[in-house]
């Protein structure tokens, strides 16, 4: 077998893209960006819906923050790539069960390569850059 194994990423992307697609009919394609020299793991959009993605081995409260974090300084520092909607998303191999807990309350959505842990959420944002959040 030739080539290094899919990252972490990689999987993300693919599993995220699929589901998006199979449950709104969107078809994505993600990519990493860096936004004032952070990282933000996943970013995709198609017509107004953007996705932020972050993805780690172990899912804590921690990434959860990390997920609204990079939706913030997207929104502040890049706003010709926010649309009007906005899937906020985490991909995980190991979460624990009081960051599914604080996911699911800040709207986050939980994935695993196999199961959805909380629900897909579609928020609505205005991506005028007058509009504080």
């Amino acid at each position: 077998m030739k080539g290094s194994p899919p990252s972490l990423e990689d999987e993300a992307a693919e599993v995220v893209a699929f589901q998006v697609q199979s449950k709104l009919g969107v078809s994505l394609h993600f990519t990493r960006i860096f936004v004032d020299s952070r990282e933000v793991d996943l970013y995709a959009s198609a017509g107004d819906l953007w996705v932020a993605v972050e993805a780690a081995t172990r899912l804590g409260v921690k990434l959860v923050t990390e997920v609204d974090e990079k939706v913030d300084l997207i929104s502040q520092h890049r706003p010709d790539l926010v649309g009007k909607r906005l899937i906020k998303a985490a991909y995980t191999v190991v979460p624990l069960q009081d960051a599914v807990e604080e996911a699911k309350n800040k709207g986050v959505w939980v994935l695993t390569w196999r199961e959805e842990l909380t629900p897909l959420v579609v928020h609505s944002t205005d991506p005028s850059p007058h509009n504080p959040q």
